[in-house]
């Protein structure tokens, strides 16, 4: 299940922070107003939050597409532009669609979470997190949401009964 904004649209250049980055005309950036919540709740600056949040957005963007791409690049609102591997150039985040758009919106949510959460406890509600997840993406996910346990309470709603791991299933 994507979230996608429905079929490709003509693409078009764009100028995000400086960098040349292959966008469309997908309509609305989720990845701005997700880096805003996170400038919002942590009181910092965009570049601040950006600088903090780039090697490990990198790392989870890798992980979550399996290597298809690398890293990301930010814009002056937040805007995130994903780096393909080999360097294939950057792509907006409003250019993806389906399935990477969904490790895309993953990864950019577990990095802001995991960097909120290093200054705010709070417990943590996932809703059926792993719903539609590939195997290895679905791996990479329990493995997060278990090391955010490490530190806190999290309460996981799912169907799913093969969660390794301390898990309780009501």
């Amino acid at each position: 299940g994507g979230r996608g904004d429905g079929g490709a649209r003509g693409r078009t250049s764009s100028m995000m922070g400086g960098h040349g980055i292959e966008s469309t005309n997908a309509g609305a950036d989720r990845s701005r107003d997700l880096m805003q919540a996170a400038v919002d709740i942590l009181q910092l600056p965009t570049d601040d939050l950006a600088r903090t949040v780039s090697a490990r957005l990198a790392a989870h963007i890798a992980a979550l597409t399996e290597g298809a791409f690398v890293g990301a690049s930010f814009g002056p609102r937040g805007e995130v532009g994903v780096k393909r591997a080999g360097g294939g150039g950057t792509l907006a985040y409003p250019t993806f669609q389906g399935d990477e758009l969904d490790a895309i919106d993953t990864a950019i949510r577990f990095t802001l979470l995991e960097t909120i959460t290093r200054s705010l406890r709070v417990p943590m509600i996932f809703d059926d997190p792993f719903e539609h997840l590939p195997p290895r993406r679905r791996a990479h996910v329990v493995g997060e949401i278990g090391a955010l346990a490490n530190a806190m309470q999290v309460l996981i709603l799912t169907a799913r009964d093969d969660l390794p791991g301390r898990v309780a299933v009501f």
